[in-house]
């Protein structure tokens, strides 16, 4: 008997020797496979970035038949091996997004990149007398994440959650995600006992550290760096505040004296360039003005404002920085005249304005093609919702908001660019108005206009098509980085698809973070080496006071980029006219 037992015994332990080596050989070949995962999704990678320079170089040499036969193609490749090698190797990708708080420090704009974690925080502010006054972040302490559905007068924690909306921009409906969570009532009742509320609602993202690729875990460091600059400077001015006050005050001195009274910069640039920016405007508008007095068309009267001031202020016509601080004095100046009711001066402004944005984006940025005259024309002669409309969407301050709350009711108006057009001043609802489907660069109030005016504009129709043509062969893209610095002359670029997060806060206290996976781009395939392919979308957030402190933003992605072959399409301001009805050209014999 007792032979029998350590017989079994022997037997048992040497099972469980064969388990552990099992498991580790298990685990070794799980190593074994995860490096040669890697390694194949790595070669294919290179091999497809490979192909790619071989087809740019064959297309800048030998025309665009070959690049054009494979483009459609490796992106498909791209696309996928990117997706898969990505995932394999980090997860899937996620998207930061970005918000702003009650207190009016927002909409903000910025680039994301795709791969990083959403992070919500609801942060309290405590009533005291105490001149800070910055909400407190809530402690991962005071939640309780493991008693759910637990609400009830007798427990110690109550329940509380957090509604998010995923929708594409392309479809109807959404995908709703729910998240629950418990906040201990013993901080509620200390909370409340000091007159604690809930303030603003902060989404910020978390840097990923490259050596280990894991999130950095500083959050309250992140915090103080996403603190509104209200805050930042309540009872600690920076020590280069005075040196800036003076600056504004320096800028706004060169400025014409109105009956407006001065409690906004609308976004003034504070640059010590900005006397030099006022002086090219003050030539470039005085020429304008002299050529528009004689009866010259609009395009000839900013031609010879342009020979005219070209040569003496080279340096701002040559260089995005310069042009940018020009182009905060126009929006200063032009909301400061539609606040004092001067709308002729403004319409005046807003054409000059838009021309110089359209500067920068083809000689500086290279996002866009050609000029977009009708879009000067109609600001010219805009109608009161679209000239608030344009000055407001372009300033940081919130001055002319209850001014479009006036005027939001008057519809918006284009213009045909039918000259014969029987309309009073060829305006139109531009709701209305119909877009040429070929070029995309004129728009008609009705089809029989279209045909009218076919004759005169076929052949500038043929001609911005081919320039799109072009535009689209020899604009890069997207970047190939390597170290977050693009080191390589191929460029390539997709644009994907348009979507938004709405986060709506269904709570009064809470912290809570919330992971959602959106396929907007492709990351990093090695991080040891530091090659990355980077995905970045441009951001919109806004909030919306609600009862009890509450906030929800509303997050709109308006551009995405993704790490795949295809052609950037130019930014065109009058874009919504692209959903309308489109009009085909007809062709004449």
């Amino acid at each position: 008997m007792k032979k029998e037992n350590d017989r079994r015994n022997l037997i048992s332990s040497s099972d469980a020797e064969n388990m552990v080596a099992t498991e580790e050989q298990d685990k070794a070949a799980r190593r074994i496979q995860f490096w040669a995962e890697k390694m194949k999704m790595e070669r294919k990678r290179r091999r497809l970035i490979s192909m790619l320079i071989a087809a740019e170089f064959y297309r800048v040499n030998n025309g665009l038949e070959f690049y054009d036969e494979i483009k459609e193609e490796i992106k498909e490749d791209i696309k996928e091996e990117s997706r898969q090698a990505h995932e394999a190797l980090y997860g899937p990708c996620r998207v930061i997004v970005v918000g702003s708080d009650r207190d009016g420090n927002g909409p903000r704009k910025g680039t994301i990149d795709c791969w990083d974690t959403i992070k919500l925080h609801l942060r309290v502010r405590i009533n005291s007398d105490s001149t800070d006054q910055r909400p407190r972040l809530i402690k991962p302490e005071n939640l309780d994440m493991e008693s759910p559905g637990q609400q009830s007068a007798e427990t110690d924690v109550k329940q509380y959650s957090v509604s998010f909306k995923f929708r594409d921009g392309s479809t109807e409906g959404g995908e709703d995600i729910r998240f629950q969570f418990n906040l201990k009532r013993r901080y509620i009742d200390e909370l409340e006992s000091k007159g604690g509320t809930f303030a603003a609602l902060k989404v910020f993202r978390e840097e990923r550290d490259a050596s280990t690729n894991r999130l950095d875990v500083k959050q309250e460091e992140r915090i103080e760096k996403a603190a509104t600059t209200e805050d930042r400077d309540r009872g600690r001015l920076a020590p280069n505040s005075q040196q800036q006050q003076q600056q504004i005050k320096s800028s706004m001195a060169l400025m014409e004296q109105t009956s407006c009274a001065v409690t906004c910069v609308h976004g003034l640039s504070t640059s010590q360039d900005c006397s030099v920016a006022h002086e090219f405007l003050k030539s470039f508008c005085k020429e304008c003005k002299l050529k528009a007095d004689d009866g010259i068309a609009l395009e000839q009267c900013i031609q010879a404002a342009i020979d005219v001031t070209y040569a003496s202020n080279h340096r701002i016509w040559s260089n995005s920085n310069y042009m940018e601080i020009a182009i905060s004095l126009m929006l200063y100046d032009g909301t400061k005249d539609i606040l004092n009711g001067d709308l002729s001066n403004a319409r005046g402004i807003a054409g000059v304005t838009n021309f110089l944005e359209q500067w920068v984006a083809i000689s500086a940025h290279k996002t866009q093609y050609d000029w977009y005259w009708p879009k000067i024309h109609e600001l010219c002669k805009a109608d009161q919702h679209s000239l608030v409309s344009f000055f407001r969407n372009r300033i940081s301050c919130k001055c002319l908001d209850e001014k479009h709350r006036e005027v939001r009711s008057i519809k918006k108006m284009g213009i045909c660019c039918n000259p014969r057009c029987s309309l009073p001043e060829r305006k139109l609802e531009r709701s209305g108005m119909q877009s040429c489907e070929q070029c995309r660069h004129v728009h008609y109030c009705s089809r029989n206009c279209q045909k009218n005016d076919w004759k005169r504009h076929k052949e500038a129709c043929l001609g911005v098509a081919a320039k799109i043509n072009v535009f689209d062969a020899q604009v890069a893209p997207c970047q190939l980085a390597y170290d977050d610095e693009c080191r390589t002359s191929l460029q390539l670029q997709q644009k994907t698809r348009e979507g938004f997060l709405a986060i709506c806060l269904n709570t009064k206290n809470v912290e809570a973070e919330v992971k959602k996976h959106i396929e907007a781009g492709v990351a990093p395939s090695d991080a040891h080496e530091h090659e990355r392919m980077k995905a970045k979308a441009e951001f919109e957030a806004e909030t919306k006071q609600m009862e009890n402190d509450l906030v929800v933003a509303e997050v709109r992605r308006t551009k995405a980029w993704n790490a795949l072959l295809a052609a950037k399409k130019p930014k065109v301001d009058y874009s919504k006219t692209r959903s309308r009805e489109e009009v085909r050209p007809e062709t004449t014999n």
